[in-house]
């Protein structure tokens, strides 16, 4: 059941989104709809991830407050224009509608439970990705429209799905410094995160669109998939109690982190598309292991200042200045997140050693 309902998690967001892709060319939605379609479920993916950390770190969440946020960013929606700008709104409105709804069914990744948590967040895809699919088919979709559909649908599911459990703070929490935690690793996600987003919009209106396009999703598969893992396997092993996994260790580390550059070097002197997304892929597989050995040792801050750090200088700065393409960029960007998580790990672990 288990295995069964993350299967379809991942198949009813992207199959949506190649879906989404495919109907550019009969003109029920233009390429900037497919990318905004793209930013608002990554901003769900982001919402979700950061709640289950929140969650198991047991940090105050004033849900209040970001009910707040959700209510400025919806008004903002309709008063700032421009491709990027709407973007990163809707993707951020997709993050409190995704972390909502994460942080309270997070108590559910447990070795009994987990499929639960699954089953809920497939549920809440499938139901947003038939919405979007039907705006699309009928020409109704709009940043309003999706607005509406994300915020109606986390409403509905979290009535639904509402439980008494409550999480155990500590006596001295600050509710100021969680909400700070809250936000600083949601908004430094949403930049990372939406790499492939970025990537897809600098080729909407080029002929190379729909190759970038599908290539980005089956990247986005891949590194979904490694996602899931970390999540599901490494933090229900410590709401179990079990501690972390055994290949947390500076070997392993190493050995992976240089076939991985070996791997950079190669595709980054090749003109193939699918080489450079392949070994994007094979870096991102990577990624979420580093990172979750960074959780665990509660620098989870740090993770999230790599990741828009790396994504920020590749994109917008090595990029216009050496002339790159964006594929290009995107795969430095995924060495340079890379090469940072593994100088931070091997820094940790041998002050561990010492």
């Amino acid at each position: 059941m288990f295995l069964a309902c993350s299967a379809f998690n991942l198949v009813s967001v992207y199959l949506v989104i190649y879906l989404a892709g495919r109907l550019t060319g009969s003109h029920y939605i233009t390429e900037q709809g497919v990318v905004s379609v793209t930013f608002l479920l990554t901003g769900i993916q982001v919402g979700q991830a950061v709640g289950v950390q929140v969650y198991v770190s047991k940090t105050a969440s004033p849900g209040i407050i970001l009910a707040v946020c959700l209510g400025v960013l919806v008004a903002a929606s309709q008063l700032l224009t421009g491709s990027m700008v709407e973007n990163f709104i809707l993707t951020g409105i997709g993050a409190i509608c995704g972390y909502f709804l994460s942080h309270k069914v997070a108590f559910n990744l447990t070795s009994q439970n987990k499929w639960k948590f699954q089953a809920l967040t497939s549920f809440r895809y499938m139901t947003i990705g038939a919405c979007i699919l039907i705006l699309i088919l009928t020409r109704a979709l709009s940043v309003p429209t999706l607005i509406v559909t994300a915020v109606v649908i986390t409403g509905l599911l979290s009535v639904i799905s509402r439980s008494q459990e409550q999480v155990g703070l500590p006596a001295n929490q600050n509710i100021y410094l969680g909400l700070a935690t809250i936000f600083s690793g949601i908004a430094l996600s949403l930049i990372y995160r939406n790499d492939i987003n970025i990537v897809r919009d600098l080729y909407a209106g080029t002929a190379d669109f729909e190759l970038v396009h599908n290539l980005l999703i089956a990247f986005s598969v891949v590194a979904a998939g490694a996602g899931f893992v970390v999540t599901n396997f490494v933090y229900t092993r410590i709401n179990d109690g079990d501690g972390a996994l055994g290949l947390f260790n500076l070997k392993t580390f190493t050995c992976a982190y240089v076939l991985l550059v070996i791997a950079f070097v190669l595709a980054f002197n090749t003109l193939s598309p699918h080489l450079k997304i392949l070994a994007s892929a094979v870096i991102a597989i990577t990624c979420p292991v580093f990172s979750a050995f960074l959780h665990l040792k509660s620098k989870s801050y740090i993770v999230y200042v790599i990741g828009a750090g790396s994504l920020l200088i590749a994109m917008f700065t090595l990029r216009p200045w050496l002339n790159l393409s964006p594929l290009d960029a995107f795969l430095i960007y995924n060495v340079m997140t890379l090469s940072c998580l593994y100088c931070v790990s091997v820094f940790c672990m041998v002050g561990d050693a010492q």
